[in-house]
């Protein structure tokens, strides 16, 4: 109870939320794995994903995955 998760600690850029940062363009593509993953389109996902595979674990501003 109490606890919340984020906000502080650990100072690197974009470490832990906001994923794609410090990786040179590497974040709109974390947008359109969202996207892709939001409206079903499969395909389209794992394209993203063979292109790069850490966008599987990148977090959107309120901090969820794909």
């Amino acid at each position: 109870m109490g606890r919340r998760r984020g906000g502080g600690g650990g100072g690197g850029g974009g470490s832990g939320r906001g994923g794609g940062r410090g990786r040179g363009g590497g974040e709109e593509d974390d947008l359109h794995l969202h996207k892709a993953a939001r409206s079903g389109d499969l395909g389209a996902a794992e394209s993203l994903c063979e292109a790069n595979p850490l966008a599987l674990n990148s977090r959107d501003r309120l901090s969820r995955t794909p």
